[in-house]
């Protein structure tokens, strides 16, 4: 299924009605991102419930010419959550007879911002949770944008104070991230 937003084209992956996420974004004939690692988002309750399995219910158009992708996640129990006692060990949370399920609300509109004589488009992105008794206190956004639709040839900009080089490019064996990275065992 693919949204068409002015200057825009955003893919939704699907498979066996799971919504996985959004693939492939073009800017016209430009791939913004590649669809073979869809944008998807993690979500955890204090309460020891993540939500991380999607199924799409709606896109709904607005009259500005954004859309609004609606999705829903059943909670999936987490007996260990994000805290400590005052021993600092981990916290345990027992399971409820009724997992929640939690309405997500990803929106997107186009915006056209005017420097000098030049014209740059973009997408203005907000993300809307209910989640009735169970509220999030933690999320993560699991994506990447690479103009062309790979990183390699990239340059990233660290956003904080450091010592290294604020600019790194992009090599298909480089080490280096942002430190929003959380470290993983490497695939092979």
């Amino acid at each position: 299924m693919k949204i068409t937003l002015k200057h825009f084209e955003i893919e939704l992956s699907i498979a066996e009605g799971r919504f996985l996420g959004i693939g492939a974004v073009r800017c016209g004939p430009t791939l913004l991102r590649s669809p073979r690692l869809p944008w998807t988002f993690y979500t955890e309750s204090d309460q020891g419930v993540c939500f991380e399995d999607y199924r799409l219910a709606k896109v709904v158009k607005s009259r500005g010419g954004g859309a609004t992708i609606v999705f829903t996640s059943h909670g999936r129990w987490l007996p260990r959550i994000q805290d400590a006692d005052a021993m600092g060990d981990a916290r345990i949370k027992t399971r409820r007879l009724a997992a929640p399920t939690a309405t997500f609300r990803w929106s997107f509109r186009p915006i056209t911002e005017r420097i000098c004589e030049n014209e740059w488009h973009g997408l203005a992105m907000q993300l809307e949770v209910e989640s009735p008794g169970v509220p999030l206190h933690w999320m993560i956004e699991d994506t990447t944008w690479e103009i062309g639709g790979a990183a390699a040839g990239a340059t990233l900009i660290q956003r904080d104070v450091s010592t290294m080089d604020l600019e790194q490019g992009v090599t298909r064996k480089g080490a280096f991230s942002t430190i929003e990275k959380f470290f993983t065992v490497a695939f092979r």
